[in-house]
């Protein structure tokens, strides 16, 4: 079986891998180890850092979420629909964006995924309380339409940007062409 340390965090997730009809040799447990430790390393080195750190921390709020709500007696594996429900509804009254929810439930997916646990992320309750979540909490484009006030101020922090006059001359001309075209 594939064990891997849960994204730092020093939680173990084992996934057991099939072994296709074939008998593990107990005499070759050192290069088992070695295989296992190559196998995690490959599934590491499969995602960014600023990737792995998004995970570990959604898994850690998860995990904590799971450990204040449920008086310490829970652990967030194996999943549960109900816990991953009460956590989704706990980010809604605290005021969080659904993108922000929706991003942590799928960096949870991920997580389960690699644990080859049940992608509960996909139950039919979670999908339709997320889609209620997008619905009662819109989000609003917060981006200004370009001004020529804007641009002006735009222009002017181009001297603070770059150095060379030719990339200043070049975007000075992009923008004017932009406001004036669009």
């Amino acid at each position: 079986s594939l064990v891997i340390t849960c994204l730092d965090t020093g939680e173990r997730i084992q996934s057991p891998l099939s072994t296709y009809g074939h008998r593990a040799n107990s005499s070759s447990s050192s290069i088992s180890a070695d295989l296992t430790e190559t196998a995690n390393f490959l599934v590491r080195n499969s995602l960014s850092e600023s990737i792995l750190s998004a995970y570990k921390s959604a898994y850690l709020t998860y995990n904590f979420f799971i450990e204040q709500s449920f008086q310490y007696n829970a652990s967030p594996l194996p999943p549960c629909v109900h816990h991953l429900s009460t956590f989704i509804a706990h980010c809604y009254l605290k005021g969080f964006a659904a993108s922000t929810t929706s991003t942590l439930v799928s960096s949870l997916s991920f997580i389960l995924q690699l644990g080859n646990y049940t992608d509960i992320t996909q139950h039919f309750s979670i999908r339709k309380m997320l889609q209620g979540f997008r619905k009662s909490k819109p989000s609003s484009d917060s981006r200004l339409p370009i001004t020529p006030t804007i641009l002006k101020k735009i222009i002017h922090a181009l001297e603070f940007s770059t150095t060379s006059a030719f990339t200043k001359s070049l975007f000075r001309a992009m923008f004017t062409l932009a406001l004036s075209t669009f």
